[in-house]
């Protein structure tokens, strides 16, 4: 595979070695993931319509964020997160 670009703490891009950027990408868990864990497509469409892709991503805004996403309840929200943090402990 060939190197791909990277922008540094500088905003420099930098080539980085394929394998490199594999290992980032697995640290990663797509939300998409989270239909799987029994929650509803349409929910995860809501969470990416909010610009959320990640279980990461997902677990670093507040419930009261999560809940002001429209369509998402506090029960939903509280099912997402446990799902994706189900998620989370399962990857390497």
């Amino acid at each position: 595979m060939a190197p791909s670009r990277h922008a540094d703490d500088g905003g420099q891009l930098q080539l980085m070695e394929a394998n490199r950027v594999e290992e980032e990408e697995e640290c990663f868990e797509s939300i998409d993931k989270l239909i799987s864990q029994g929650i509803n497509a349409g929910d995860v469409k809501k969470l990416q319509d909010a610009g959320i892709y990640t279980c990461n991503g997902l677990m670093m805004h507040t419930k009261k964020i999560l809940t002001g996403i429209k369509g998402l309840s506090e029960a939903k929200v509280d099912k997402i997160c446990e799902a994706a943090e189900k998620l989370l402990v399962r990857s390497p």
